[in-house]
């Protein structure tokens, strides 16, 4: 391996290799900068243990740490080093006793911040209120396969399959971020676990259900008068609109104009770009915005900081469609129902709809709408069936 005096001008112009390579620096023998062939750089350092081992240890990436910084941390490794110990293999021992909680904290602080507000307030509740609980305290080299897949089963009993996929699915991607920075390879106990089987939602709800959800919704709201009066005013612009749940929470008041509210239409894919989607102001939208405060520029504010938007509305809508009874309906099933409704009963093109709920095509829409068309033709075709036998029977 060349050895050059390191500077940071030399560290700068330092050029990727089809391999991984070394460069050491002249005036500190086993203080270097390894350059991969991807184009990271990172401080190492190398020495020979009391046992004769070689030993080669990271000490940071070349972002983290001046080139003086690194050199003077890489001194005093070797001066432990002449001094009988093993720094390297210390380092090896510490990363034995990394907790669960430890790595969801570093993946958390590390990483995160690179993925959108919606999935970091879920990966955030997901850890805590099910990995953490679970197996937080616990060192990752005593966690096996049987405790995830206990931990996968635990959350499907208690909060649904989804859930349950999420929790061990969340926990991998958070072990698999520490692979090889932090942990070994190989040592993700995830990989293997039966995950519960994805089922799509074919949930729609008719129109006396509409009904049930909408008193229980007025209901609610009298019955507790210290909840924020938002969180019921954007459900019910969730139901009149079909918008997705965070569009209606992050409605703006100067985006409602010329007889539309103007969203952000990040749909649910990560290769889509946003774009900017108009809902139709009907008149029950119309008389809707006429009973919103406009007291912040958000028309779903957060009743004790005005100037923030609400990010959810789960606090109630859990209980509202208990009390109307459609536990099982969630909350983007308002919008497969919006469809359902305006294709089935108001015999709107596919068209038309498609392009008011803002789905990329119409493609997209009849992917959706054929599942819920083919359960309800296969009802129907029993039903007539079963007709026709009982009028052949005489009954």
């Amino acid at each position: 391996m060349p050895k050059i005096r390191l500077t940071t001008t030399a560290l700068r112009n330092l050029v990727p290799q089809c391999t991984d390579r070394i460069y050491w620096d002249e005036t500190l023998p086993g203080f270097g900068v390894k350059v991969t062939p991807n184009g990271h750089r990172s401080y190492v350092v190398q020495y020979r243990n009391s046992y004769g081992v070689d030993r080669r240890m990271t000490l940071s990436d070349v972002r983290v740490l001046t080139i003086e910084q690194a050199r003077t941390r890489a001194k005093e490794v070797l001066a432990k080093v002449t001094l009988g110990g093993d720094p390297a293999k210390d380092k090896q021992d510490d990363r034995k006793c990394i907790t669960i909680n430890d790595i969801l904290d570093l993946y958390m602080a590390n990483h995160i911040e690179k993925k959108g507000a919606n999935t970091q307030r879920s990966y955030r509740a997901m850890y805590k209120n099910y990995v953490r609980p679970f197996m937080g305290t616990k060192p990752w080299k005593d966690v096996t396969q049987d405790d995830c897949q206990k931990l996968l089963d635990h959350v499907t009993e208690t909060s649904g399959e989804g859930n349950g996929n999420n929790a061990v699915g969340y926990l991998r991607s958070a072990w698999n971020w520490c692979i090889p920075k932090i942990l070994p390879m190989n040592s993700n106990p995830t990989f293997k676990v039966e995950m519960n089987e994805k089922k799509s939602r074919d949930v729609v709800i008719d129109e006396n259900e509409y009904r049930e959800l909408y008193k229980a919704l007025i209901a609610h709201r009298a019955a507790n008068p210290q909840n924020n009066p938002s969180m019921y005013l954007a459900i019910e612009m969730i139901i009149f609109t079909a918008a997705r749940k965070m569009e209606v929470l992050s409605m703006q008041w100067d985006a409602v104009k010329d007889g539309y509210i103007h969203v952000t239409d990040k749909g649910n894919s990560r290769r889509r770009k946003p774009k900017i989607k108009q809902i139709v102001i009907t008149e029950p939208v119309q008389e809707l915005l006429g009973r919103i405060p406009k007291n912040s520029k958000w028309l779903f504010a957060r009743s004790t900081a005005p100037e923030l938007h609400i990010t959810s509305v789960d606090e109630v809508w859990c209980d509202v469609r208990k009390e109307a009874g459609l536990p099982h309906v969630n909350i983007h099933d308002l919008r497969r129902s919006w469809i359902t409704f305006a294709i089935d009963d108001l015999k709107i093109s596919l068209e038309t709809v498609s392009k008011a709920v803002g789905h990329s095509s119409p493609e997209v829409t009849r992917i959706h709408y054929n599942k819920i068309a083919r359960k309800t033709k296969l009802k129907a075709n029993h039903d007539i069936a079963e007709g026709l036998a009982s009028a052949m029977m005489g009954d």
